[in-house]
């Protein structure tokens, strides 16, 4: 346990009320053993490492702009493989246009990501919180951890279900929340909203997609290990996806079902994982 601090000098340490994320990314252990052997998984740890900082920093969502939502600086911090971005809210802070910005934000640095072939889980809360250039520590963060490590599971952010109340006036096209079979709420990053171009379907980013999680596929065995459980779930998701394509009409039918992935087709004895 730790001792209180009684020393000369006051330390001024408060917690603020913050928005924040917990985000890990998947199967990192796996390649970190890999990489004591293999020289070119090193390289693709520190690049996918690179991908995460840009993707989570990136201030450059041009199209929300509310000025007179007071939005304060998000921070970032990152150690390996976990990663927490906070944004504090003040009590001029528009609170559900902040809460809609961060959703949004990690919604579309995970389409990104995984386009990449990089999979992020992790938990989403609003909570007590303190930070500086070094450090961040809080009940807030405990409790993102915990939704990370207890419920995300598959390659999903989960969201609070009360902070995530009463923001439908900002959704456009598709809700960026979604309720998963298991009760969660959670980032439906896999949607068309964030795989559109001016309401074009983004026929590379699909593509980029579809060959990270069949590339994944055939890195696992067909039995249901951890990591493969893992995969289905965003097979499935891609899938819906597809299929809400086809049936937008946006694109040709046979051109967008020619994505759908069948998992039983990227399947091989070789290797297998847990995250």
């Amino acid at each position: 346990m730790f001792i209180p601090w009684y020393g000369e000098d006051d330390l001024n340490v408060a917690y603020r009320e913050c928005i924040m994320s917990y985000i890990d990314i998947m199967g990192f252990r796996r390649l970190i053993h890999e990489s004591i052997d293999q020289p070119g998984t090193r390289d693709g740890i520190l690049h996918s490492l690179r991908e995460i900082d840009a993707a989570v920093n990136d201030r450059s969502i041009w199209h929300v702009d509310e000025p007179d939502a007071h939005l304060e600086p998000f921070g970032v911090h990152s150690f390996s493989d976990l990663i927490v971005r906070y944004r504090p809210l003040s009590e001029a802070t528009d609170r559900k246009f902040a809460i809609f910005r961060e959703i949004l934000d990690i919604c579309f640095a995970q389409a990104r990501l995984i386009q990449h072939g990089t999979l992020i889980r992790g938990g989403l809360t609003i909570g007590k919180l303190y930070f500086d250039d070094k450090y961040v520590f809080g009940p807030g963060l405990v409790r993102a951890y915990e939704l990370e490590s207890r419920l995300a599971i598959y390659p999903r952010i989960i969201v609070e279900r009360e902070i995530a109340q009463d923001l439908s006036e900002y959704w456009r096209g598709s809700p960026l929340l979604q309720d998963d079979v298991d009760g969660a709420s959670y980032i439906a990053y896999l949607t068309p909203s964030t795989f559109a171009m001016f309401e074009n379907v983004d026929f590379n980013a699909l593509r980029h997609t579809h060959s990270v999680l069949t590339w994944h596929l055939e890195e696992t065995k067909p039995e249901l290990t951890a990591d493969r459980q893992k995969l289905l779930w965003a097979s499935r998701k891609f899938n819906e996806l597809i299929d809400q394509f086809a049936d937008m009409g946006k694109c040709s039918r046979e051109e967008i079902l020619g994505l759908k992935i069948d998992p039983l087709l990227y399947a091989k004895q070789s290797k297998s994982g847990v995250s």
